[in-house]
């Protein structure tokens, strides 16, 4: 499920990212919040900012390319409104360096928040009232997932 949507940078101010970078965007700064680290407000990911080279620019630049895939591999199954509430509301402040036994937890909390949204989808634009018998919603089949892999469920997706 991709999404053309932009959204407001946390790091760039005044700038659009897309869902990937947002929602990687997101998790850096509960990394940065949970260790007590400074946030630049540059984009220390890029290259060109890489002379800079101090140890929280290094840590955070490879915290946010490691993220970044995590991200866009979970954005293939689920919707960026329900991944951001996921990273919100959860301590998590990581998606890619989970344990097998956590990854399953995550996987199914998020299945669970991809239903409820879809509901509350099929809920808001629902057809008004009519005398007719409604037509049922037909909604994409939700894709499983792998149990039997050594790379990780969220690597799978």
């Amino acid at each position: 499920m991709s999404s053309n949507k932009l959204y407001e940078s946390a790091f760039l101010k005044g700038q659009k990212v897309d869902a990937a970078n947002f929602l990687t965007e997101l998790l850096v700064k509960k990394y940065a919040v949970k260790k007590n680290i400074g946030v630049p407000n540059y984009p220390f990911w890029r290259k060109e900012y890489h002379e800079q080279n101090t140890d929280v620019v290094t840590e955070l630049s490879h915290k946010y390319s490691m993220e970044i895939i995590a991200v866009r591999r979970l954005l293939r199954v689920f919707d960026p409104t329900v991944l951001a509430q996921f990273i919100l509301k959860t301590t998590w402040y990581s998606l890619f360096y989970l344990k097998k036994e956590h990854q399953k937890d995550v996987i199914f909390e998020l299945y669970k928040l991809q239903a409820a949204y879809a509901d509350k989808l099929a809920n808001t634009s629902a057809p008004a009232e009519t005398s007719e018998v409604p037509q049922e919603v037909s909604q994409e089949p939700i894709k499983s997932c792998s149990m039997k892999t050594k790379v990780g469920l969220i690597g799978k997706l």
